[in-house]
């Protein structure tokens, strides 16, 4: 059990912000914030918050989110992946809260950038957005997140040009899990794009066949093209 200390806070845990922490923990590796085991009796709730993330059950997720940072709330995976809920149920401030905390944690970690950028993208902030968006395609220009937010400003800026450069390489397995994002997180790219920006994002994703200059980004995602102009 030497490895509880990692996660649950000293002091007691306010019951109305259970992913409060009362201090900045040590700087760490960037890597680490992906391979710091989670106690086992939080381990269950937090694969329940993915599953419901990746089906789109924001609701769901939340709750069981909440449910694990109560008992470990200084777990960085758990903090990550409230961020990504946090900011598809609107809790723009609290998602704000938590990457500030995890990049005193991670510096210069480009996801984490990416995902504040987003944060500030939903706030509209987009001067602050602008820059931790250059400080992560610095850090890790080939992070599908990374790529996920500079296509999506590319959009908010109705640069269509760069925004198809920017998923031109994609291989067709991150290609497939990018379009679900998208889905997914229709709310969310809406706020950051516009109106419009979801269907803005599949004519760049999938242009018509008759205008076709290059391999669309992934022929075997193209199911997800209706779904995704609608």
């Amino acid at each position: 059990m030497a490895f509880l200390s990692l996660f649950l806070a000293v002091s007691a845990v306010n019951a109305e912000e259970p992913w409060a922490y009362t201090a900045p923990p040590a700087r760490q590796t960037a890597s680490a914030v992906d391979t710091q085991p989670l106690v086992e009796q939080v381990a269950a709730t937090y694969s329940n918050a993915l599953l419901a993330l990746a089906r789109g059950d924001m609701a769901d997720a939340r709750q069981s989110i909440g449910e694990a940072l109560t008992i470990a709330p200084d777990a960085p995976l758990l903090r990550r992946a409230a961020v990504r809920i946090f900011n598809n149920t609107g809790s723009y401030g609290l998602a704000l809260e938590l990457l500030n905390g995890l990049l005193v944690e991670f510096p210069n970690q480009g996801e984490l950038l990416a995902e504040r950028c987003g944060t500030y993208l939903l706030l509209g902030d987009e001067k602050r957005a602008e820059k931790d968006l250059r400080r992560a395609v610095r850090t890790a220009p080939a992070n599908l997140t990374v790529l996920y937010y500079e296509f999506l400003m590319n959009v908010r800026k109705q640069d269509h040009d760069a925004a198809s450069r920017t998923v031109a390489g994609l291989p067709g397995v991150s290609a497939l899990e990018f379009c679900k994002r998208l889905q997914l997180e229709r709310a969310l790219v809406e706020r950051v794009t516009s109106a419009s920006g979801l269907a803005d994002c599949a004519r760049i994703l999938f242009p018509s066949p008759r205008t076709w200059t290059r391999r669309p980004l992934c022929r075997s995602s193209r199911p997800y093209w209706s779904s995704l102009g609608r």
